[in-house]
């Protein structure tokens, strides 16, 4: 089968078509054949080596000791891609929940850049045929990132203040639209070009970062804060940046703090009750299911930016585009 891999680390032009064995299944997997994935954040990282090189202070406070990489390097060729919209065509003898020509959609840790993967039934979601698979295809991990930050770890509820910041992003937008779902009241911080976007989606405060200093718009407090944003010297150094600092200025005692990437509380923070939580998101086949239900009733969208052919000289200018400054909604992949 043919495939996309990363032959060195570094530009989009390392990226080349590679042949593979198509793979074999078996247990509770299930061969699917991709017909669409997209491009995300830790694709990126990895690409550029970024990922491998995270400092020793997260990467002990976050793995477990049997978990921690032994060196920080990754065999290469390596397949990027994490998100995947398909057909399967066949399931392993353990399989109940898929049969052969069900489209799906679902998360795996990489190889989606493949024209087939395995994939344990339980990373998977039935879609129905009336939808395209462009429409799903960028959304397992966005979906299943902000769905478990918001309601798993940050346990939003109805009437709750939520300050979701990057609420243009791809995991933002998602989250700023699941908030409002559940009634709460949406305060999001985005480039100012992007307000009518996010106001589309339901955000009841939209704050311009470039020309506002949240922390002091925001006179009333709020119960959550959640980081959509991605501080990035908070994903460096583990150490919190000027984001994370200001938003414990708007939290109220005893709120929470949820990241993507981890950092220790500071001592003032505890004082106060304040939570911060890593965010660790669990896919699995019942919330996967629930998604594509809210994007079936369209109750949930994702937001499209273009789609590229998958080639490596489109997945070149797909990852070009995708690093573009202010670029809105997802890049998709599609045969």
């Amino acid at each position: 089968m043919k495939a996309i891999a990363l032959t060195k680390f570094g530009v989009p032009e390392t990226l080349k078509e590679i042949d593979l064995p198509t793979p074999e299944i078996k247990g509770s997997e299930v061969l699917v054949e991709v017909f669409a994935s997209s491009i995300n954040p830790a694709d990126i990282r990895v690409r550029t080596g970024e990922m491998f090189q995270m400092e020793a202070n997260v990467v002990d406070e976050i793995l477990d000791e049997n978990a921690k990489p032994q060196s920080n390097t990754s065999p290469l060729p390596l397949v990027l891609g994490n998100d995947i919209a398909g057909i399967v065509r066949a399931v392993g003898p353990d399989v109940t929940l898929f049969k052969p020509g069900d489209h799906v959609m679902g998360l795996i840790s990489s190889g989606a850049y493949s024209e087939y993967i395995a994939i344990d039934q339980q990373l998977l979601a039935l879609v129905p045929d009336s939808i395209d698979f462009k429409e799903v295809a960028g959304a397992p991990t966005i979906t299943i990132t902000a769905w478990h930050s918001l309601f798993n770890h940050g346990h939003l509820q109805a009437g709750q203040r939520v300050l979701i910041h990057g609420g243009a992003g791809g995991v933002g937008h998602v989250a700023v639209q699941l908030a409002k779902a559940k009634g709460a009241y949406v305060i999001t911080t985005v480039n100012g070009q992007n307000a009518e976007f996010v106001r589309s989606l339901g955000a009841d405060e939209i704050i311009d970062y470039t020309q506002e200093d949240f922390a002091q718009v925001i006179t009333e407090p709020v119960d959550l804060v959640f980081d959509a944003a991605m501080d990035p010297r908070t994903f460096k150094t583990g150490i919190p940046g000027e984001l994370a600092n200001n938003s414990y200025k708007v939290l109220k005692d005893g709120g929470m703090f949820l990241s993507i990437v981890t950092f220790a509380l500071q001592e003032k923070t505890i004082e106060r009750g304040i939570r911060t939580k890593f965010v660790i998101s669990n896919p699995n086949h019942d919330d996967f299911s629930k998604i594509v239900k809210a994007i079936a009733e369209k109750s949930l969208q994702i937001s499209i930016n273009q789609a590229f052919s998958f080639t490596a000289e489109e997945i070149y200018n797909a990852y070009r585009l995708n690093e573009s400054p202010n670029k809105n909604g997802r890049i998709i992949l599609i045969r």
